[in-house]
Order: C-alpha cells, then structure tokens, then sequence
C-alpha cells in the first residue's frame, strides 16, 4: 500500500492586522485579507484593486522614446506626411490597428491602416508592408504588437527613407533594430513602471502622449478603451496594475455593445462587425474570462482568412 505524503494544512487563519479591512463603505473578512496576502497585495494596495481608476494611470513620457515619438508623428501632421499603421494579424494587433487608425484619423492625420496576410507575409513587418508603405508614400510606419525583433525590415524601411516607430510589448531580442522610437515596457532602458501592457496598451500610451501634445482633454484617449480592454482579454496578459485599471470600465458595465472596429482599420472588420450579433453574445454583462472563450476566439479566426476574403 502506498503511502501517503504528509502535507501540512494551509494556514487560512486571519491575521490579527487583517481582521478587517477598511475600504472606504466597503470592508473584506479576514480569508479574503489573506487571499489578498498571498498575492502580494499589501495593504495601502487594496483600495486600488477593489476600486481601480483612470486617475491612477502612469505618465505615458515615463515610457522610453515616448517624447521622441510624439515629436515625430506632431511634425509629420505638420508636414502632411502620411503614416502607416501596421499591426499583427491577432486581436492584440488589430485592436491596436483600429484605435491609432481611429485616434490619428479624428484628429486630422493622414494615416493608412495595414494588416499583413498570415499566410504569404508571416508574423511582423514584412518586406511586403515596408514596399506598401514606400509606394504609398508613407514616410513613417508604425509597428503594433510586433516590430521589436525586425532588425531587417526596419534596415530596409530606413534605407527607403522611411522612419520606423516601434510599440511593442514582447521581449527584444539580443540586437534591437535600428528604429527612429521603440514603445516597449520590455525595453532593457525602459524605466516605464508596469512592464506587463498588451499590445493595444504600449498604442493606448501613444494615444495619451499625443493627446498631451495637441492639448485635448484626457478623456479623448479614453474613447479607445472598449479596444484595450478586448486586447487584454484577448492576449491573455496579467490583470493587475495598469491592465486592471484599464480592464475596469469593462468590468464596472461601461462598454454595452461590440468595440467599435472600423473595416477600414483591419482588413477583417466587416465580418467582425457582425459577430456579437450572430453569437448572441454582449459585453454589458461578461467577464473578460468569458470574452475571451465567447468573442476573442472568433475575432482571432479573422486572421486567418485570405485577405481577398475579407
């Protein structure tokens, strides 16, 4: 007979601090004190997670280059210059797509979306999207969700005269490309607070750089939320820090219908238009858990499909 391990009780007892916790109206039992504990969720942490707010939002100029990449996108409105935003094919890439589409295009850039094929283009900048961008006279792209292991396709865009601004949340690789700004938490120079944005959230800290610079309300930032909140869902990126402040106006019943996607932002947005729709599915009354098996699993199946398709 096999005998069995000795494995010590959990000790669940309440601490005596943490007998009870005061937030605001609201007050947590001792087990819940402990649960928070164990997720290092110290006690001047609390308020801010049962109650995140928008306010609590980091500079976005604590983000290395993010200075510079305004600067450049600013001057590129003066100038006329046309921009290219260039995402992955996923939710995290497209969201990020559609909200510096929309956020550029409202503010009176003149910006072209681009989304890659999966299939004949792969993952990140491809050659194909840099030749785009040249022959539609672009002299800046954008990369969203991916761009931070590009070495060549950026060597390639600076060759054509073409300035590559970087907003990326994986981790770079051991030689970093030659880009005119990189956006990345990830950066090993970065000293930006919360490293653990998505994609969509490394654009949304553009988004607030910018609206800084033209001298809109910071509310106008606010507007691609529904966007970021679907990224988070989607990408599967811790919820705490800055993503559950921006997660929370999901959470909190804020967003009643599908993101806005505009087709012209992602090459798949009719048919994604369409989904909430047909799957029966709202976003007034669902977790971001049940996002992503109800909604997130359908978006990302548009990346798959042929562009003629779309």
């Amino acid at each position: 007979m096999t005998r069995q391990p000795h494995i010590p009780p959990a000790d669940w007892s309440p601490r005596t601090a943490r007998d009870l916790l005061q937030l605001g109206n609201d007050s947590t039992n001792g087990v819940v004190a402990r649960l928070l504990e164990l997720r290092g969720i110290s006690d001047n942490l609390t308020s801010s997670f049962f109650h995140p707010s928008l306010e609590e939002l980091h500079d976005p100029s604590e983000m290395r280059h993010m200075d510079r990449a305004v600067d450049r996108i600013m001057t590129a409105q003066r100038n006329g210059e046309c921009i290219m935003a260039y995402g992955d094919y996923d939710v995290d890439g497209a969201t990020s797509v559609s909200l510096i589409h929309d956020f550029l295009r409202n503010n009176g850039f003149e910006v072209l979306p681009y989304i890659p094929d999966r299939y004949s283009e792969g993952y990140g900048l491809s050659s194909q999207g840099v030749q785009r961008a040249a022959e539609s006279g672009c002299s800046i792209i954008i990369t969203l969700d991916c761009g931070i292991r590009a070495t060549e396709r950026v060597a390639e865009a600076n060759a054509l005269g073409i300035d590559v601004i970087i907003c990326d949340h994986h981790l770079p690789g051991e030689t970093l490309p030659e880009a005119f700004a990189i956006l990345n938490p990830k950066h090993p120079e970065c000293q930006y607070p919360f490293k653990e944005l998505s994609g969509c959230g490394v654009a949304f800290k553009l988004t607030q750089g910018l609206t800084e610079r033209i001298g809109l309300s910071p509310m106008s930032a606010y507007d691609g939320l529904d966007l970021v909140a679907l990224s988070i869902a989607s990408d599967l990126v811790e919820v705490t820090g800055e993503n559950r402040i921006l997660l929370a106006p999901w959470s909190q019943g804020h967003f009643k219908e599908c993101p806005t996607w505009h087709p012209s932002a992602a090459a798949s947005g009719a048919l994604l238009s369409r989904i909430p729709h047909r799957s029966g599915h709202h976003f007034s009354n669902q977790s971001a858990h049940q996002c992503g098996w109800a909604h997130v699993t359908r978006y990302r199946s548009c990346g798959t499909v042929d562009r003629e398709k779309r």
